[in-house]
């Protein structure tokens, strides 16, 4: 294994290793198993200074735009901030450039009365969008955690709950046995959970995300605030 320091690179040799670094770490690419570009989106976000006031008051918006994404944008206020990010598509099925979908999401943003500065600090990332079938939790002394394993939330792209409980099941894992294999079966057992979880997200993910069932599941009243 190469590690890249201030002197150069150095090779090391660990007997276990464990991949945590996200969509689009190293770990993953050298098992031989990159994310498939169908699950791979492009979150982009915006912080303006806002201090103690938002330009929605305390709002937290999450919102659907299907000309713009499948997905979803939010708006978030976060100490003395105001967030404002969307998850795009992959790049083959984004509908214009960036750019463009960018400015049309603020547009359509003011239309409904929510305006932001033009001055925001703008940050992008890679996010996955997984599906079960995405899931690797290892193979050849290695192991992946998190994100790199394809643990997060395919309707909302929450990762922190998956990394920490798919960490905690690979320690546990470690703690009580030795070896890969041994290891990596009691990994496997341990995140049965979580790979269940991911495959009732994405059942999920396909109700919210579809405009006709989204819309009659609003108008039920289903989830709705005090419903039993």
């Amino acid at each position: 294994m190469g590690v890249r320091g201030p002197d150069g690179e150095t090779r090391e040799r660990c007997a276990i290793l464990v991949g945590a670094d996200g969509a689009q770490g190293v770990v993953r690419r050298l098992l031989g198993e990159s994310p498939r570009p169908e699950c791979r989106y492009l979150a982009i976000q915006e912080s303006f200074e806002t201090g103690d006031s938002t330009p929605d008051g305390n709002e937290y918006l999450a919102f659907f735009h299907s000309a713009i994404t499948d997905f979803y944008g939010w708006a978030i206020p976060k100490r003395g901030k105001t967030l404002l990010g969307v998850l795009l598509p992959p790049k083959h099925r984004l509908k214009k450039p960036v750019p463009m979908l960018w400015d049309d999401l603020r547009s359509a943003l003011e239309r409904c009365g929510r305006t932001f500065p033009a001055d925001g600090h703008r940050q992008a990332c890679i996010a996955l969008r997984p599906t079960p079938r995405d899931v690797l939790l290892g193979r050849d002394g290695a192991f992946c955690i998190g994100e790199t394993a394809g643990f997060i939330s395919p309707s909302s792209a929450e990762g922190y709950s998956y990394a920490f409980s798919s960490a905690s099941a690979l320690a546990e894992s470690m703690l009580a046995h030795s070896g890969f294999e041994r290891i990596f079966r009691a990994y496997k057992l341990g995140t049965a959970g979580l790979r269940l979880n991911l495959l009732l997200k994405n059942w999920k993910s396909g109700v919210m995300y579809s405009p006709t069932l989204r819309n009659l599941v609003m108008r039920s009243g289903i989830l709705s605030e005090g419903a039993e």
